[in-house]
């Protein structure tokens, strides 16, 4: 049984998502038309200097493949916070969804932790000491988004001042006692034992977002109005103005396509995925920049290449 045919009922049946039925029909559509889907890479695997034949599964956030690669991510972040241990914070951002739109409540929140995550790259260099950041998007049971972060780095009361009065005050987000919260792990000790197990403690969150089997009507509409800034026409561009020096300078428009989750870059690179096989898929070098120095990764890739292409001639 497909989603057109499964969920689209449950979402009719329901009057107030009732303005989000055609962005849900084109995600169902859209589902249903990549389930099972493949690719088929054929050329040339230079690494071992053999003909390439190779099937890729359609890729996206509701495969299970999407899904192992998370496993695979959050496990190294675990890791990483098993040996490091940093002072941790959970925190909560939250939009008034009164005279909204779902989407325009995706937008505003956007917008608001743009701002925000700005303002903690700021502090990391004001206090001169590594903050690093995790961020989901959940739905709420009105399918209405909120976002969760998780902190790591020390912050005084002020700082979690400075940042309740930036969210309600100059991005417009909430107001100042619940559009922005922030809590210690350390205040209860059920969440302490949550989170030294980190990776199940993220994919919680992230559950209502990447699998299909578990959604309600509201997290189906959720996920469907976020897929739905996918839509090309409606990204950001530059376009010129002129500042207040006299300077021609580019200007985004805003928009764009929406992410599930995301990190800092330190986070980025601690996440970053450890390629055990490599093949052609995986691995190339761009031969057009000349003048550059070889790296002697590279070189060494190239030797052991030609050993293998010589041993299977020998044979």
């Amino acid at each position: 049984m497909g989603f057109e045919s499964d969920m689209l009922p449950r979402v009719w049946r329901s009057r107030k998502f009732k303005p989000y039925r055609l962005v849900c029909r084109r995600f169902a559509k859209y589902l249903d038309s990549t389930l099972d889907k493949t690719f088929t890479i054929e050329g040339w695997d230079t690494f071992r200097c053999k003909p390439l034949v190779k099937e890729v599964g359609y890729f996206h956030r509701f495969t299970g493949d999407y899904r192992q690669m998370l496993y695979a991510k959050f496990s190294q972040l675990e890791v990483w916070y098993i040996e490091n241990h940093p002072p941790a914070y959970l925190m909560s951002l939250t939009t008034s969804s009164r005279d909204k739109t779902i989407k325009e409540a995706f937008d505003e929140l956007r917008n608001g932790w743009k701002g925000l995550s700005h303002t903690l790259r700021k502090m990391r260099l004001e206090k001169g000491m590594n903050i690093e950041y995790l961020y989901i998007y959940e739905p709420h049971e009105s399918g209405y988004p909120h976002i969760h972060v998780i902190l790591f780095g020390t912050f005084t009361d002020d700082d979690i001042h400075r940042m309740k009065n930036l969210w309600s005050g100059k991005y417009g987000c909430g107001n100042y006692e619940h559009g922005l919260d922030v809590s210690m792990p350390e205040e209860d000790q059920h969440r302490i034992d949550d989170f030294e197990h980190i990776r199940a403690y993220i994919l919680k969150y992230l559950q209502k977002g990447i699998d299909l089997t578990s959604m309600t009507v509201a997290d189906f509409v959720f996920n469907a109005v976020m897929w739905s800034f996918y839509d090309k026409s409606q990204w950001s561009y530059k376009i010129p103005y002129w500042t207040a020096s006299g300077k021609f300078a580019p200007k985004s428009t805003g928009g764009g396509a929406f992410r599930l989750w995301g990190a800092s870059r330190g986070l980025t690179a601690v996440m970053k995925e450890q390629i055990k096989v490599m093949d052609a898929t995986h691995y190339g070098v761009n031969w057009q920049r000349r003048g550059e120095q070889i790296p002697e990764v590279v070189k060494e890739i190239s030797f052991e290449a030609m050993k293998r292409f010589l041993n299977d001639n020998e044979a």
